[in-house]
């Protein structure tokens, strides 16, 4: 019996390792040890022709050379492309990943604070970097994306975030980026079913513009 239950602990354990394991966030790439060359394949650029058979050079994690009869350098690594198909990386340019994991889990929802006017809310720091979502959109190509949080009025900064990384500050490639308001409805809506009346639309509206307004001259001030 004794037996029996040390077998059983034992494949528990197997099992709540194997789980632990699949569950982990795959680990961030290393800093960049020397040059890294892409050698032969089609690039395909932010704007202008194709290049084909061309050669894009990386060091310390940035482009330093794209084009065709690329010098590589000394001691950089030379990675053969041909035939395949090279792409600029995605931008979501509005984003709430890292703030958002589940939207049915109230728990892990971060990407809005209390009150209409929070201009002091920084989205990198709320930013998540063990979010399961983060190497999915990875793998997919987007390798950048500007986290804007939400609210009503002043909303806070958004940031623009890498998918790599251990931390907020190590995926943090700029912040801020901009500040976030939301703009009050400005048309009033008479055609189909209304919540509100008319009237009540545009105090809605004429309240909210002059929250913004005010907001904004207090800071001058």
């Amino acid at each position: 019996m004794r037996h029996a239950i040390r077998i059983l602990t034992a494949c528990a354990a197997l099992v709540l390792i194997a789980a632990t394991s699949f569950a982990a966030v795959p680990t961030p790439g290393s800093p960049q040890e020397r040059p890294i060359a892409l050698v032969g394949g089609t690039i395909h650029l932010e704007s202008g022709a194709d290049i084909q058979n061309g050669t894009i050079v990386f060091d310390r994690g940035k482009i330093v050379a794209v084009g065709t009869g690329v010098d590589l350098p000394a001691g950089a690594e030379r990675i053969d492309v041909t035939g395949k198909q090279v792409y600029p990386s995605l931008i979501d340019p509005n984003s709430i990943l890292g703030l958002a994991e589940f939207e049915a889990a109230r728990a892990t929802i971060d990407y809005q604070e209390t009150g209409d006017l929070t201009p002091n809310v920084k989205a990198e720091v709320a930013f998540n970097p063990e979010s399961e979502s983060i190497p999915v959109t990875r793998s997919n190509g987007v390798l950048l994306a500007n986290i804007v949080p939400r609210g009503n009025v002043l909303r806070g900064t958004s940031a623009l975030m890498m998918m790599d990384g251990w931390t907020w500050a190590d995926m943090t490639l700029a912040a801020p980026t901009a500040m976030v308001l939301t703009w009050p409805r400005m048309v009033v809506n008479t055609v189909g079913p209304a919540r509100d009346t008319e009237d009540d639309q545009k105090k809605t509206r004429d309240k909210s513009l002059k929250q913004i307004q005010d907001t904004f001259d207090q800071a001058r001030a």
